[in-house]
């Protein structure tokens, strides 16, 4: 077994255990407000327009691509919905319920978003763009953090900016 791959394996279990500890460890708020409902209501039906345009506009157009193929056009689709989603939601304030901590979300969005970005560059630096004149599935593992690295920065500029509001109150 190659050691990126067991590499990738350590990743996966240590994101699932933050994941499960920051389940565990709620404020004891169950649920979103009403506010945030309706925003979270807000930011689905964005990213499903999203998801519905770019796979119309993939249909009508992709076989003008032929290099991209139709699993990674099909990701590059599903991640463009999702990254839509979660920017809406985090601009709307919605991400989160009330009482959690945005700083553990940023930092797993961080971590995730940098470490896979980091294994698919070398992965795509190592095997290359293009495999059988199609492009390499990594560049969708590429594509997908960078949208976790946009969510992120977007998390950060509202609590930055919420931050000074506050503190110019």
């Amino acid at each position: 077994m190659s050691f990126l791959i067991v590499l990738a394996m350590i990743f996966a279990a240590y994101i699932a255990l933050v994941l499960c500890l920051w389940r565990r460890e709620r404020t004891g708020e169950t649920s979103f407000d009403e506010r945030q409902v309706q925003a979270r209501g807000r930011a689905y039906q964005c990213g499903f327009f999203a998801l519905a345009v770019s796979v119309w506009l993939f249909s009508e157009f992709g076989e003008g691509f032929p290099w991209l193929g139709v699993k990674v056009g099909a990701y590059l689709c599903l991640d463009l919905g999702a990254t839509v989603f979660a920017v809406t939601a985090v601009w709307k304030d919605a991400y989160l319920k009330p009482r959690e901590k945005p700083g553990r979300a940023a930092a797993l969005l961080a971590l995730a978003g940098a470490g896979c970005l980091c294994l698919s560059v070398f992965r795509l630096w190592r095997e290359g763009v293009l495999v059988d004149g199609t492009l390499n599935l990594w560049v969708m593992v590429a594509a997908a953090s960078l949208s976790d690295l946009l969510v992120l920065a977007v998390f950060w500029h509202k609590h930055i900016s919420g931050r000074r509001e506050e503190e110019a109150e």
